[in-house]
């Protein structure tokens, strides 16, 4: 009798142990599933996050700007803070840079002058501006070898216009193709233009009126009490 307690005492411990057993497994199990959907969630998250900030990106022409622009006030912050800390203000800022940098920022200066100066107002059609127009342009109308050879031969002064005898066809197709290609171009970048039925008429054409807005722009509101006294009759 109390073999047989003895030996249902063991094997109910035996069970016992078997059951503590199998709920630390499963619990071991549960814990690190638990651990895999906490770094699913993060993962996904963080992919969410990635996916809205590229849409933000491709939708917004200004984003990659502002962004760019608080990537340069963080840094310029720890710059300052760096500075505070070595006992050195923004007027000395200077000393902290090199010589390279220093003549880089003042040749980026001196390029940014040039081209205010070079796109100011009325320069859009000056002289140089056109004669850049026409070395573009002449890029397509290339002299031949076979043509600068036969000049060079017959004596003929390509900068003579309307002195030469007889174009060859070859030439006659190049200027009508080049003409064509340029039409087609002037085609893509037409664009409907606003126009105001109580806006003064002092153009003559397109052109000359987008000249005349550049100088109104600029000179206006100088010319203000000037234009005021002519049209009253006033004027001295």
């Amino acid at each position: 009798m109390d073999k047989t307690k003895d030996g249902c005492s063991t094997s109910s411990e035996e069970d016992n142990v078997a059951v503590a057993k199998a709920e630390m497994v499963k619990k071991a199990r549960n814990d690190d599933l638990k651990k895999l959907k906490e770094k699913f969630a993060k993962v996904q998250k963080y992919n969410s996050k990635a996916v809205e900030l590229e849409a933000r990106r491709l939708n917004n022409d200004s984003y990659a700007k502002n962004e760019a622009r608080q990537e340069w006030i963080k840094a310029k912050e720890e710059e300052r803070k760096n500075m505070k800390l070595k006992g050195i203000t923004e007027k000395n800022s200077h000393l902290l840079e090199t010589a390279e940098a220093n003549q880089r920022r003042a040749e980026s200066k001196k390029e940014k002058e040039k081209n205010a100066v070079n796109n100011y107002g009325w320069n859009v059609f000056s002289e140089d501006s056109l004669y850049r127009g026409y070395e573009k342009r002449l890029k397509n109308l290339p002299t031949t070898p076979e043509s600068a050879a036969k000049a060079e031969v017959s004596g003929e002064d390509y900068m003579d216009y309307a002195q030469q005898s007889r174009l060859s066809q070859d030439v006659i197709d190049r200027v009508v193709n080049d003409q064509k290609k340029r039409d087609e171009k002037n085609q893509d970048f037409s664009k409907r233009r606003t126009y105001f039925k109580q806006e003064k008429v002092d153009y003559i054409s397109e052109r000359n009126r987008s000249f005349n807005q550049r100088l109104g722009r600029y000179y206006d509101r100088f010319t203000a009490d000037i234009r005021a006294n002519l049209e009253r009759g006033t004027a001295v």
